[in-house]
């Protein structure tokens, strides 16, 4: 320690953990990449409706979408190799940066056992631009992984149903009302995003420090280091698995009606007081016991809805099937696909 401050030491090994972490980072958006392309490819020619102010607008594909955030998260990649490079440097320049007390080969042999690079003006402390453009690369990270998250959510609504959280037998979506299956999983993402992107603007602010050094930044640093990296790589992680597990909703889904859970005899006229008494007391297991004959018979059950059968025709209900209705929009899906085929 002959001639070195406690910063040399202490941002010197920071930025090796954070260098570190950047690793184990980069590993957790190749496996999200790994997932997207997957999802892409095998959902390329799958029709979905496009929406723009969340409005019906032309058609699209499951895989144009999933394609589109590939791309993102490839962007985001190449953002956190440049951040590691940024943070990859050291500093053991003594006190106030000018080397007075200690041989400036001493940094450069420390810097190269560790993996860094000097730093080309230390200042007794590592700039923390560095860490601001670090930790801000985390929040962008962070804000595609609620975009992801988002669009999930969005397709699991009720009136949406486009595509679907996995969802175990056994699960319950609520504890008063088990026949529901709660988009979780990217509600948690969405939290946890805000709280990576929480660290920015402290990280931000870091940057200004009085002279030399000060050490208010120290505080911040040890909170939003540790909580930022683990929390980006465990929101990673579950965007992988939810990705690969996401249930895609097709002709063997359909939602659950009043008519599959209440007793018959109980719906004719005169006994409405009966079916409310009947709503008021029935075990919760009576639902869970429902959506297991479903899916015994093949049928997964997402959500407790009216018939919407009340609402079309059977010749409307014909139509959804008929493929010629999509012929006017050929154009749009092949471009999709292309478009898909062209990013891989």
């Amino acid at each position: 320690h002959q001639g070195m401050t406690s910063s040399d030491v202490l941002d010197t090994c920071l930025n090796v953990q954070l260098v570190r972490a950047a690793d184990i980072l980069l590993e957790g958006v190749d496996k999200v990449l790994a997932a997207l392309k997957k999802r892409a490819l095998e959902q390329k020619m799958t029709v979905r409706v496009g929406r723009s102010h969340g409005i019906h607008a032309e058609p699209t594909t499951m895989g144009l979408t999933f394609a589109r955030f590939y791309a993102e998260m490839d962007r985001n990649k190449n953002r956190l190799e440049k951040a590691k490079w940024e943070i990859a440097t050291g500093a053991i320049s003594g006190a106030v940066g000018t080397f007075a007390n200690i041989d400036p080969a001493v940094e450069e042999h420390v810097c190269e056992m560790l993996g860094l690079r000097p730093e080309p003006i230390s200042t007794q402390v590592i700039p923390r631009d560095r860490h601001a453009m670090f930790f801000a690369t985390l929040g962008v990270i962070a804000s595609s992984i609620e975009n992801i998250a988002i669009e999930i959510r969005h397709m699991q609504r009720t009136e949406v149903l486009e595509g679907a959280e996995f969802f175990s037998m056994g699960q319950k979506g609520s504890s008063a009302m088990p026949h529901k299956k709660n988009p979780v999983l990217t509600e948690n993402l969405t939290g946890l995003a805000r709280l990576v992107r929480m660290a920015v603007i402290p990280a931000m602010e870091n940057v200004a420090l009085w002279h030399e050094r000060d050490i208010s930044h120290s505080s911040v640093e040890r909170v939003i280091g540790p909580d930022s990296t683990t929390l980006l790589d465990f929101a990673l992680v579950r965007m992988t698995r939810l990705i690969d597990g996401m249930v895609d909703i097709g002709l063997t889904s359909c939602e659950l009606w009043e008519v599959h859970v209440e007793p018959r005899e109980l719906r004719g006229a005169g006994t409405r007081e009966e079916l409310r008494r009947w709503r008021l007391t029935v075990p919760l297991d009576h639902f869970r016991s429902i959506r297991d004959r479903f899916h015994d018979a093949g049928l997964t059950l997402n959500s407790y809805n009216l018939s919407f059968k009340d609402h079309f025709s059977d010749e409307e209900i014909d139509l959804l099937g008929d493929d010629e209705a999509f012929e006017a929009h050929a154009a749009d899906l092949l471009s999709a696909e292309l478009l898909v085929d062209a990013l891989f």
